[in-house]
């Protein structure tokens, strides 16, 4: 007899809940120990009940079920993770193993899959001890590694060609190195000394008050401090000195935190860029004063344009939501309930389990409608997985209802983009290969995003009858129609550049964005998000 198995659910629908509950209900020796609405809830309460098994939602408020899961394994390591969502399970399965979870499980398929999902799971053995052996080696490596470095700093701060100087958490001198000697009083030994009594000795006091501030506001509270800054003229110095200078909080061996300045004089440098400014400034004032009025007009046309394609795309998302969240929902929970019903009747009537069956596919080809209207406005594996999950989606569904072959080459290291951009390749992506159906005949399409150190390239191809010279010219004149012009914005307004060139033997989409070079967005966001 299978023991007690101890069962969390976390999603953000009470129907959802209740229609996992009721399918639970059929394992006698199972118990829902809790329940919780989001994401934060969830750690909270696997922490306090230690369940064998948490049911996670992918897509809950203020934490996800994804960004749950890790803070799950690590506070409550016995408890066994399963990700259940309503999106692809291809799309998202790689994600949730590297959450942390063991298993997936596709909403429309909890009828079918959940008790064995849970009962493989269970039956599992447990590896906490060759884990806890794993962790001991891995701690004594670091130890040995951190001894290494703290070698490497030594020689680094000495043989380094800025001015460096270590203090602690009372700002007592801890370390300078040659280059920092000249700007403190010369004594024999500086190590141990009250930096704020040199400061007063070679600085006007109101200069070392400010030093003093930004030096107790990074060790407080951990923000570094960098600034270019003129500092007041010392005895035996004509002219004030520039300093580039740097304040970092630091870690010291023996607990608490101490904090480290960097500093090089830059004087020369400062007084040839601000001849250069002035030269710029006075240029720059005479091109403004004849292009001040277009440049007016032109901005108050694309600020008006950005905000129509910035207020279509979130009504798109709303409405997408609306319908994942609403109606997807409502028939992922009435499908849990016929499923329920379905086994309950299958034991009294086998021509009722029929027609429960029936439903039940019924209802599962409508989730399937919905989910695909609801991802054609705005996918929610955009937000939840990243453009090129969202992609790989689209050209999926798009190549199967056109009868297209699309090739998609997407390039490993794409990565998280900022959302803004995402959305402006998918819809890019998304308009020109609709062109492509419509317009050019072509049975084929090829579909290239790839990023080349601090640029994104997207590049679109077909293999149709072309577009004619005269609307080619209009095109490439900016007096295209809708669909183009709403392309060109999107790539204006995050700085890009688009090319569009055509044959008799095909047509091809060339843009380029400039990104972060291997810049990634946030990998999780604020539990307040």
């Amino acid at each position: 007899m299978m023991a007690c198995v101890r069962i969390l659910i976390a999603d953000d629908h009470e129907l959802v809940r209740q229609g996992l509950r009721a399918l639970l209900a059929c394992r006698p020796t199972w118990q829902v120990c809790g329940e919780a609405a989001d994401g934060v809830e969830a750690i909270e309460k696997a922490a306090q009940l230690r369940p064998d098994i948490v049911l996670l939602d992918a897509s809950m408020p203020r934490l996800t079920g994804l960004e749950a899961a890790p803070i799950i394994r690590r506070e409550s390591p016995a408890s066994h993770i399963v990700i259940v969502s309503q999106h692809d399970p291809a799309e998202m399965l790689p994600s949730a193993l590297k959450a942390g979870a063991c298993g997936f499980i596709s909403k429309s398929d909890v009828g079918s899959n959940l008790l064995s999902t849970i009962e493989s799971i269970v039956q599992m053995p447990a590896a906490e001890e060759t884990l806890a052996l794993q962790e001991v080696c891995e701690h004594r490596q670091a130890e040995e590694m951190l001894r290494q470095r703290a070698a490497q700093f030594e020689v680094l701060i000495d043989r380094a060609p800025i001015g460096i100087f270590l203090l602690d958490g009372a700002l007592r001198i801890r370390q300078v190195n040659p280059v920092a000697r000249p700007v403190f009083p010369p004594l024999a030994d500086l190590v141990g000394r009250d930096y704020c009594e040199l400061l007063y000795a070679v600085r006007a006091a109101d200069y070392a008050d400010e030093v003093l501030r930004a030096f107790r506001h990074t060790l407080a509270s951990g923000e570094s401090y960098h600034v270019v800054e003129q500092a007041r003229s010392r005895p035996g110095k004509d002219a004030p000195e520039h300093y580039d200078w740097r304040v970092e909080r630091i870690p010291l061996a023996e607990g608490g935190y101490g904090v480290v300045c960097y500093f090089r004089e830059v004087s020369a440098e400062v007084q040839a860029r601000e001849a250069l400014q002035e030269a710029r400034a006075h240029l720059e004032s005479r091109v403004q004063q004849r292009t001040e009025e277009l440049e007016k007009a032109y901005q108050s046309l694309r600020v008006l344009s950005r905000r129509m394609t910035q207020m279509q795309d979130e009504d798109r998302r709303r409405i997408a939501r609306d319908l994942h969240d609403s109606a997807g929902q409502l028939l992922a929970a009435l499908a849990m309930e016929l499923a329920s019903l379905n086994r309950r009747a299958a034991a009294l009537s086998p021509e009722l389990a029929g027609d429960i069956a029936g439903s039940l596919q019924l209802v599962q080809q409508l989730t399937q409608e919905i989910r695909t209207a609801s991802y054609l406005l705005h996918p929610p594996l955009l937000d939840d997985t990243g453009l090129s999950g969202a992609l790989r989606w689209y050209v999926a569904g798009l190549s199967k209802r056109s009868g297209i072959d699309i090739s998609l080459h997407l390039d490993e290291a794409l990565g998280r983009l900022p959302r803004g951009l995402e959305t402006a390749v998918f819809h890019i992506v998304q308009e020109s290969l609709t062109n492509i159906h419509r317009h050019s005949g072509s049975k084929t399409a090829t579909l290239r995003i790839a990023r080349r150190g601090s640029r994104l390239l997207l590049d679109i191809e077909d293999a149709g009858s072309g577009i004619p010279a005269e609307k080619l010219r209009e095109i490439q004149t900016q007096g295209s129609g809708v669909g183009i012009a709403g392309m060109r914005e999107r790539v204006l307004h995050f700085n890009g550049d688009i090319r569009i060139t055509s044959v008799n033997t095909g047509t091809r989409i060339a843009v380029t964005f400039p990104v972060e070079p291997g810049g990634l967005r946030g990998e999780a966001r604020a539990l307040n998000s």
